[in-house]
């Protein structure tokens, strides 16, 4: 992939920071602002507070336009063409150097998942195959919390974080199509060929000099359910930026909850850790936490939800939830007295668990 357009992209946002700095474009509390060039805003070198030049009247409009923006543009809407989404120079040719969040929405319901897409396309590639080239990666995030939410304890304590994967699809591996593009009048529209969906997008795009500004975005696929439903899902590109929090999982050879029991074991006298070496190695010397007949006690239409013949109302979920977890603090304690713990052993492992499954 040819991205000569990014250098030049780059080399417009520092002349834009240039021009600020001819400006004294402070802001009112002495650091240095920033100003939105031709694609992006650049952050401006920290400037000494002391010795600095009086803005004169003639500049006071300019520098009106130059103040207190932040690295997403400018913070007045004066004269924002859109995303800049890629540059045309001699020859013609053509480069897209496009980043923006995609959100599905099905039926017109708020999307679960979020995703970053990084199209990059030129044209021409070479002068003797004179075609377009296109990559895309995309960034997906399922299992979004809400927003400002973080991940919490669900059922019997279990957590679910976010996933988050990429895929790569490309003209050269035959997995991204382009089916219609018209560089001039800024057209171009492409076919994802892989995953566990087909999708097609089509981006429009203006000029403003030779930087190529976004227009419009139209895209989706067709989704097909277990029972054969089929319904449109929309692609669309959120109307402001903003920044997903997600936490991410990273997998190590041991579960993060393991890390509190290694500790407390590691605190057990020598005699104790023993024991529980012994007892682990015995699969047989378990907790029972089978409670059939305590829930079918609790919920004497129990075989109607078993079967799907009745669905749980909010209230019953949380009696049930509180009757399991109830049941498996009563089960670790029978299992421990018959351990050859110590009692100061078993007391700590019993409020090790109770703390982590309350009631």
């Amino acid at each position: 992939m040819n991205r000569a357009a990014v250098p030049i992209l780059i080399l417009r946002a520092i002349l834009g920071a240039a021009v600020c700095l001819s400006l004294s474009c402070d802001s009112p509390s002495g650091q240095g602002a920033q100003r939105k060039g031709a694609t992006a805003a650049a952050p401006t070198p920290s400037v000494e507070s002391a010795a600095r030049p009086p803005v004169s009247s003639s500049s006071t409009g300019q520098l009106a336009q130059a103040v207190a923006t932040d690295p997403e543009g400018p913070i007045i809407d004066w004269n924002y063409e859109g995303p800049s989404i890629g540059i045309r120079s001699a020859g013609p040719t053509y480069h897209v150097t496009a980043e923006f969040a995609i959100e599905e929405w099905d039926n017109g319901k708020a999307p679960e998942a979020l995703q970053r897409w990084t199209l990059l396309c030129s044209y021409p590639q070479t002068r003797e195959r004179p075609a377009t080239e296109c990559t895309l990666t995309r960034l997906m995030v399922t299992g979004l919390p809400k927003v400002g939410e973080r991940p919490t304890r669900g059922f019997l304590g279990m957590v679910f974080y976010p996933a988050v994967s990429t895929n790569d699809h490309s003209t050269a591996d035959g997995t991204l199509r382009i089916d219609d593009v018209d560089w001039p009048r800024g057209k171009l529209a492409h076919h994802r060929l892989r995953g566990p969906e087909a999708s097609s997008a089509m981006l429009r795009w203006k000029y403003s000099g030779d930087l190529m500004y976004l227009e419009s975005f139209t895209g989706g696929y067709v989704d097909t359910d277990a029972s054969g439903k089929r319904t449109a899902v929309e692609f669309r590109i959120p109307e402001y930026t903003s920044v997903a929090d997600v936490p991410i999982r990273l997998k190590g050879w041991r579960t993060a909850r393991l890390k509190e029991w290694d500790s407390l074991v590691s605190g057990l006298d020598s005699a104790d850790r023993v024991t529980w070496e012994r007892i682990k190695s015995d699969p047989k010397n378990r907790p029972n936490f089978e409670m059939i007949d305590e829930i079918k006690a609790a919920f004497p239409e129990w075989e109607a939800i078993d079967s799907g013949k009745h669905t749980m109302s909010a209230d019953e979920e949380k009696r049930l939830e509180q009757l399991m977890k109830a049941g498996v603090v009563r089960a670790m304690e029978r299992w421990l007295a018959t351990t050859a713990l110590s009692a100061q052993a078993r007391a700590r492992i019993l409020i090790y668990f109770r703390e982590r499954n309350p009631s």
